[in-house]
């Protein structure tokens, strides 16, 4: 039987049918699948298109990354509120984001361990990270690696001289260069209201960072610059 041929037949059948109910029945067992792959491409589509509009129309001018701390929605969504404000964020055409899905455990799980570094280097590789924040031990690998930015070279002078006595040399293993290249967060406003709650939490400005400026802002605002 040809295509032509079997869709008179159906064509047929679903006119001999009576009863809006019967017919819907009849639509839904023989075409359920059609059905149901259209409405997911659609959304495809529509989330694509969601998407494409929302990177034309918004640009991303800051990113943290933040390592074995995680936090709930409505926190993350305060810390870019309040950040944002701090910055004048233009909310019509910027956005910030704050990512605590970050987790790296010496006794944890070793593929969770090794899906957040493939994921922390992928993300540096596309210079997409601004800041890395988390514990003491997880930082000091990325800052003897040559992650992070010399904070004496980075910040402003005054900016430098304020926070100082919270600076952390580390030594860049590659190219034997001592320098503060983190931050103590231990006195800082994120670990006071109880955001932060890991174990002497430091961070880092990513070296190739494309909003360094955005992160030398956000050192101030958590130290209440």
């Amino acid at each position: 039987m040809s295509i032509k041929q079997a869709a008179k037949e159906e064509r047929q059948k679903f006119h001999e049918i009576k009863g809006f109910s019967k017919k819907a029945g009849y639509i839904w067992d023989y075409y359920r699948y059609w059905i149901i792959g259209t409405i997911a491409a659609i959304a495809f589509c529509i989330s694509i298109g969601g998407s494409i509009y929302h990177n034309i129309k918004y640009t991303q001018i800051f990113y943290c990354a933040i390592f074995n701390n995680p936090l709930t929605d409505e926190a993350l969504a305060s810390l870019e509120t309040d950040f944002g404000a701090y910055y004048n964020l233009n909310p019509k055409s910027e956005t910030m984001h704050f990512d605590s899905t970050y987790v790296i455990s010496e006794d944890g799980d070793p593929q969770t361990n090794y899906v957040t570094i493939q994921k922390i280097g992928a993300m540096v590789a596309s210079k997409s990270v601004d800041v890395i924040l988390g514990d003491e031990f997880t930082l000091a690998q990325y800052a003897v690696d040559g992650y992070f930015y010399d904070l004496k070279d980075l910040l402003p002078a005054e900016t430098y001289a304020a926070l100082s006595e919270y600076m952390v040399d580390y030594t860049y293993l590659e190219e034997n260069i001592t320098a503060p290249f983190v931050i103590d967060l231990s006195q800082s406003e994120l670990v006071k209201n109880g955001t932060i709650r890991i174990e002497n939490p430091i961070a880092g400005v990513v070296i190739n960072s494309e909003n360094p400026l955005v992160a030398v802002e956000f050192l101030k605002y958590i130290f209440g610059l």
